[in-house]
């Protein structure tokens, strides 16, 4: 059985070989229909935003490459989430949402490439027109920014809040020369009050920390040529598909003839 099955295999190469100019044709074929695909899609422009997206070390100190991960993960998390494409569908035209077809955050984030380069961040929107790319990838960075803002402002809440709430009260003193003094009074507030401000907080900063930087770096252009991507991919596709129906064609010619 071994045998046999070696001779059949083989028998096989021997026919690929031989029947080389088939196989080579065909996966030329196939190449060539890969790039015919990839030429009759319609142009699409991209326009990118660049944002830079960093730790504020000033007021921490320095932190392991997970932790500091997954505090820039949350950033990014934020700026994808879907409460953030809602304010950024909001801010574009009913005329092109309606024709993008643009309806829920899912649609538009189709159209969305979040590019992280170390601290620069690229916010890429991509469409068939070009100025409607740019228009795309300015609202997201603004909004973006917005939301952040945002965000950070609660989370430095949650952390006053785990500081523990304080009251300050000043006067001056009743001395021959009274000066100004000052007395921390600690509050005492209800836990399931302050355990109800502190989550609200919380769930309002989007589990993002305080100690993240960010600004934005540079505005998006109007793209002047459209972007190409997946044309590779589709050549060496269609090369493949070319080159299996070759074999394919080899291996049931090899049948025919041994029955």
């Amino acid at each position: 059985m071994d045998i046999d099955s070696g001779l059949q295999a083989r028998g096989f190469f021997s026919q690929a070989l031989h029947r080389w100019p088939l196989l080579v044709g065909l996966g030329l074929i196939g190449s060539i229909v890969g790039l015919a695909i990839s030429l009759a899609r319609p142009p699409r422009y991209q326009a990118e935003t660049v944002l830079g997206v960093t730790i504020n070390y000033g007021i921490t100190e320095p932190l392991k490459l997970v932790v500091e991960d997954r505090v820039l993960s949350r950033v990014a998390a934020v700026i994808e989430a879907d409460y953030t494409l809602e304010r950024v569908l909001e801010a574009l035209p009913e005329g092109v949402r309606m024709s993008r077809t643009w309806l829920e955050p899912a649609d538009l984030r189709k159209s969305l490439r979040l590019n992280r380069r170390l601290a620069r961040w690229g916010l890429a929107a991509i469409d068939q027109d070009p100025l409607v790319a740019q228009e795309v990838a300015q609202q997201w960075a603004t909004i973006s920014l917005q939301v952040l803002d945002e965000a950070v402002e609660h989370a430095w809440r949650a952390a006053a809040l785990l500081g523990g709430p304080f009251d300050v009260e000043c006067g001056l003193t009743e001395a021959e020369a009274p000066i100004w003094q000052c007395q921390v009074t600690p509050l005492e507030l209800d836990p399931e009050v302050l355990d109800g401000r502190l989550r609200e907080e919380l769930v309002l900063s989007h589990g993002v920390l305080p100690i993240i930087s960010y600004e934005l770096l540079k505005a998006p252009e109007l793209p002047e040529k459209p972007v190409v991507w997946e044309r590779g991919a589709l050549v060496l596709v269609g090369t493949i598909v070319g080159l299996l129906i070759g074999f394919g064609t080899v291996l049931s010619t090899q049948v025919f003839f041994n029955h």
